[in-house]
């Protein structure tokens, strides 16, 4: 290893360390949900977030489900959507828009293996919506830890809550206007 090859390699190891100091407590504790992520809305049909775990666990039950929901608070916004993920063992749970939600609509995308993520990778999950006539909605993307409730096996119908408390949150909240493309971003 040549002298500006081991200083190039001390500096980076000195930017990694720093970087690990840096970081605040609480995001080196493991979390169920994605500690940083973007969400982008193209002004039209299509939402997308890309997101990561800086550190990932903290389930209350042996075999978690993760579910993303974009909640939509005009529901008349849009009428259904699809769902594409990388998460592992992805599921989408557009159809159950609704169904349980009052006030809004809340398309989930979700994860039957949540606890297999691998942190400080990114993954994304991106909502394609169809239908609907409203100018607005205000949004709130949320997260909510999930069980097999309803049946032992992997199905969007079988899901439900996994407890009453602590299982579940706000990623980020904000407005979505026909026409107009944005981006936002979370950090915890």
């Amino acid at each position: 290893m040549t002298r500006i090859q081991k200083t190039c390699a001390f500096a980076a190891l000195t930017l990694m360390v720093g970087a690990l100091v840096a970081l605040p407590a609480a995001a080196q504790t493991p979390k169920q949900y994605p500690q940083y992520g973007t969400l982008n809305y193209n002004g039209a049909h299509l939402v997308q977030t890309d997101f990561y775990w800086r550190a990932i666990g903290n389930w209350h039950t042996s075999d978690p489900a993760l579910e993303l929901d974009m909640n939509l608070y005009n529901v008349d916004y849009f009428d259904s959507c699809t769902i594409s993920s990388n998460m592992p063992s992805w599921y989408d749970d557009c159809g159950f828009a609704g169904v349980m939600d009052s006030g809004y609509e809340g398309f989930g995308a979700g994860s039957y293996k949540p606890e297999t993520a691998k942190t400080y990778q990114y993954y994304y999950a991106d909502w394609n919506f169809s239908g609907g006539s409203g100018l607005s909605a205000d949004f709130k993307l949320s997260w909510q830890e999930m069980k097999h409730t309803f049946c032992w096996f992997d199905a969007t119908g079988c899901m439900g809550g996994a407890c009453s408390s602590g299982c579940g949150g706000v990623l980020k909240s904000g407005r979505l206007n026909w026409g107009t493309s944005q981006s936002v971003t979370w950090n915890y």
